[in-house]
């Protein structure tokens, strides 16, 4: 009988980060023979294991925080594969997010709205951090157009507090051309931007959009509006760590390299969710309808925003956005409906109270002509089984009677 490779997982459990590395390891063996691990709870801050320096196990995946320690573990003489993005090299094999990939991705998730201004804030002096910002000057280089960066200060122990940081976030923001496609750091660094668009009253993400990185579901649903963010792809990395680390155990070389592994892609949320609109009353109409539409308005009221005349905004919506007004409040109020299938158990009746339609059958026949779905349908697809009990779904109401006016919509 094979016996299972003792393996130290020293990643910390307490960020959603470290879970996920932990997460996309456990992906890895999940099929396989598997191997005894070794996890204790631990931070991102805590010290270096003493035990380990007696630990006698066949490998060592680790996220320490301190490059000194590289040392000690490679004294051990094991297998070890690095999960944290760091220089100098600390002579581990490695695996890493593709940061400067991930700045490159932002510039294009930008540059594919229409943007023609950027901005970038990041005041961490770490390395990750730099290439991010690198990948994404250079995309918006090549293009021959400009980035501007403000480094700030970020609220910790023994700096500034976070009002002082926010405030110091507002006056440059202030000074800004709109509208303006702002990439951050990470997902903090985007919430305290949201924060000081919040403050000077700046439209997002009409006026201001912005994005950031690890997409932390949790941290991103905090902002107002939510947060869109690039996913850097931590299971892979985890489950790629797990893959380098069974090969190395079976007495493969190391690979010269660090393996890059690339960003799964941005997850959009409210915070980017426009095309760059350089027509102030077509973006005072996006920011009325998204502040509203589940308000059940109409397109009279949206006119009443603008100054304009209902012919002359809807010229104008389809210059900007190649869709008219009424097509923009239904837009706004679909994809509220399906945040509220996905992440709550009201029933339709309710969501269609909430989103703002009159009657329930009217919202089920908007959904399914938007979305080539049911309600019904769309929440049972991304139904999981749960423990106990599944309760019946609830059947979809009958739209015949839309369905035979459908050419009223838009």
């Amino acid at each position: 009988m094979r016996k299972r490779p003792r393996v130290a997982l020293l990643i910390e459990t307490s960020t959603s980060f470290g879970r996920g590395l932990l997460k996309g390891i456990g992906e890895y063996l999940r099929p396989r023979a598997g191997w005894s691990i070794f996890l204790q709870e631990r931070s991102f801050e805590d010290p270096f294991p003493s035990w380990i320096r007696s630990w006698r196990g066949e490998g060592i995946i680790t996220r320490l925080k301190h490059g000194p320690h590289a040392q000690e573990l490679l004294s051990l003489g094991l297998p070890i594969v690095d999960v944290r993005y760091q220089e100098p090299d600390l002579g581990l094999p490695a695996v890493h997010a593709n940061q400067f990939a991930t700045g490159r991705l932002a510039a294009q998730h930008y540059l594919d709205r229409g943007f023609r201004h950027f901005a970038w804030y990041g005041p961490e002096p770490y390395n990750w951090a730099e290439h991010r910002r690198k990948g994404y000057v250079e995309a918006i280089h090549e293009k021959n157009l400009s980035c501007v960066g403000f480094p700030g200060r970020w609220a910790d122990l023994a700096g500034p507090g976070w009002e002082e940081v926010v405030a110091e976030l507002c006056g440059w923001i202030k000074n800004l051309p709109k509208p303006i496609a702002i990439f951050t750091s990470h997902d903090i660094r985007g919430l305290e931007v949201l924060e000081a668009c919040r403050r000077l009253d700046l439209a997002v993400p009409e006026q201001v959009a912005v994005l950031g990185v690890d997409d932390d579901e949790i941290l991103c649903n905090l902002g107002d509006p939510p947060l869109s963010s690039i996913s850097t792809n931590i299971e892979r990395i985890g489950y790629e760590a797990a893959a380098l680390l069974d090969r190395l155990m079976g007495g493969e070389a190391r690979p010269l390299a660090p393996l890059l592994v690339p960003p799964l892609g941005v997850t959009l949320r409210a915070s980017t969710d426009t095309t760059a609109i350089e027509d102030d009353a077509v973006a005072r109409a996006c920011r009325y309808i998204r502040e509203h539409a589940c308000d059940g308005i109409d397109v009279d009221q949206v006119v009443q925003q603008t100054g304009l005349s209902r012919r002359a905004l809807e010229r104008r919506f389809q210059r900007w956005l190649k869709r008219t007004p009424k097509s923009e409040i239904h837009r706004v109020q679909i994809q509220r409906v399906k945040d509220l299938l996905l992440h709550t158990t009201c029933k339709l009746a309710e969501i269609a109270a909430i989103t703002g339609f009159q009657h329930v059958e009217y919202m089920s026949f908007l959904f399914k002509k938007k979305t080539g779905q049911t309600p019904g349908q769309f929440r049972r697809l991304k139904e999981r089984p749960q423990h106990g009990s599944v309760p019946e779904p609830e059947p979809d109401p009958d739209t015949s009677a839309y369905e035979a006016a459908a050419g009223d919509d838009d």
